[in-house]
């Protein structure tokens, strides 16, 4: 059996204290003989794993980057909730475009975007809220949210990508969407 090679960013950032360290673990134990795993990283090292300097704002080292891979996962966002809009839109928009933009010029056959909890976070306390529901926010942060999900649903059928949505863990449910549309 080949090992579907998997690429990963946004893992040393801010999520590698939410949810890095226990991803790691969790692939260690199920998946490692499955997925042949690499590490995107920006500023911080990781060290024991396969890891390649990633710049969201770069598409043509991005596709290079990307060559080869069967699914990129995408992690890398600002998920500062207090953050102005204005520091959202190079790795929270544009970032997101390019990652999609370069996956569909290298042939990458699934992409998997992160989105937030605060997203969300207008919609009563332990409400489920379903893929095709808008998104309501509480604060102006999550709007460019709204853009990341529907950009994924967008380029996903004009790309030729597979799609699936992941929220962050929420706090309560602990659980992810299944949704996906080919």
């Amino acid at each position: 059996m080949v090992k579907k090679k998997v690429l990963i960013t946004g893992l040393t950032g801010k999520r590698q204290n939410s949810i890095g360290s226990s991803f790691l673990e969790e692939y260690h134990k199920k998946y490692s003989k499955l997925y042949d795993l690499t590490v995107g990283i920006n500023k911080t090292p990781l060290e024991g794993y396969k890891t390649v300097k990633i710049n969201l704002s770069n598409v043509d080292e991005l596709i290079e980057i990307f060559s080869g891979f069967d699914v990129v996962v995408n992690l890398a966002a600002n998920s500062d909730p207090a953050s102005d809009f204005n520091s959202l839109v190079e790795p929270n928009l544009i970032g997101t475009y390019n990652i999609l933009e370069a996956a569909r010029r290298a042939n990458v056959k699934r992409v998997i975007l992160a989105s937030s909890v605060h997203a969300i976070r207008g919609y009563p306390l332990g409400k489920s809220v379903r893929m095709n529901e808008m998104a309501k926010p509480l604060l102006s942060f999550p709007k460019n949210e709204r853009y990341k999900v529907a950009s994924q649903r967008i380029n996903s059928k004009s790309m030729g990508l597979s799609y699936r949505a992941a929220l962050d863990y929420m706090e309560k449910t602990k659980s992810m969407p299944k949704e996906e549309v080919k």
